[in-house]
């Protein structure tokens, strides 16, 4: 199998970790739609999006037994894949049990993967730009963050579930990416492979 070894390409795949944990910062404003549209209280709406935070916590606290255990780039490929799983039981829950569920799985997810990917990108990147690399974390952060509402921002001119179903569907989309990406990167380089690719550290 043909593998990309080079880390600028690899960094900005894993990089998608961070755009999750993005996607969960923008996705907070989606509370008062979840209100508005099931008729949720408002107690209930908060609960709802700070399920995400303590699973959050376990899943980075949990990330280095999985990634010394796995590799980092399975790990990151089980968050990713959590993920995946949370969104979709959130974009098609039926109640505030289902979603409060689906949060606590993305969480679980978004911690294995935010943690890992910075871990990850400076296995794999040589030392004279690993900072550089690993900076780009924040980044994808940012603009998952800026992406995401302006996807709510588009779906806010619905009137039907679909205002809250539509965005958390979406954010689907880089974790699949993330999962079926890392397939063709190295879980991580050295001796003569990485001097052969510039890539040691």
């Amino acid at each position: 199998m043909v593998r990309f070894l080079n880390a600028y390409t690899i960094s900005a795949f894993a990089e998608l970790g961070g755009l999750l944990l993005g996607f969960d910062i923008s996705a907070l404003s989606l509370r008062s739609s979840i209100r508005d549209i099931s008729e949720i209280h408002l107690v209930c709406a908060r609960v709802v999006s700070q399920a995400l935070w303590p699973a959050a916590v376990f899943g980075a606290l949990s990330s280095s037994f999985l990634g010394d255990r796995f590799s980092r780039k399975v790990a990151i490929q089980f968050g990713a894949a959590l993920w995946c799983v949370g969104v979709t039981v959130q974009s098609t829950s039926n109640g505030v049990a289902m979603l409060i569920v689906g949060r606590i799985i993305s969480g679980l997810g978004v911690g294995i993967s935010s943690t890992l990917v910075p871990i990850y990108q400076s296995e794999i990147a040589p030392r004279r730009f690993r900072g550089r690399i690993v900076a780009f974390q924040q980044f994808a952060i940012t603009c998952g963050i800026m992406i995401l509402y302006l996807i709510e921002y588009c779906f806010s001119f619905l009137d039907s579930e679909a205002v809250f179903r539509g965005p958390w569907a979406i954010q689907a989309v880089p974790a699949v990416v993330l999962f079926v990406s890392l397939f063709w990167f190295p879980i991580r380089l050295g001796g003569s492979q990485a001097r052969t690719n510039g890539m040691t550290s």
